[in-house]
């Protein structure tokens, strides 16, 4: 988070925000941090493993029981994910990510 380059253009002016230096980002060494989180079982609700960070476009945010797709049934996915078939042949819950080649 912090070997990138503060924007200083646009909307992004003045916001702290930063661009990616990836060479920067891998040349550092990543911190020892102890983390003591419980196993999930993906069956919680989404906005709860948001915290206050959510995706945004065009000045919507994205919130609650949603993917970037529409709604999202996270006890679907958790059985698709314990499975190992909630990604396949570039799909994701059967929507298309990347080519399947």
């Amino acid at each position: 988070m912090n070997t990138g380059d503060v924007l200083t253009a646009g909307n992004a002016a003045g916001l702290g925000y930063r661009e990616l230096d990836l060479a920067n980002a891998l040349a550092r060494q990543t911190p020892a941090v102890q983390q003591n989180f419980m196993w999930s079982t993906g069956c919680g609700p989404i906005e709860d493993a948001c915290g206050g960070s959510h995706v945004v476009r065009d000045s919507v945010s994205l919130t609650g029981e949603s993917s970037v797709w529409g709604p999202l049934s996270t006890s679907t996915w958790a059985s698709r994910s314990a499975a190992q078939s909630s990604r396949s042949g570039g799909q994701w819950m059967g929507h298309q990510l990347s080519a399947a080649g």
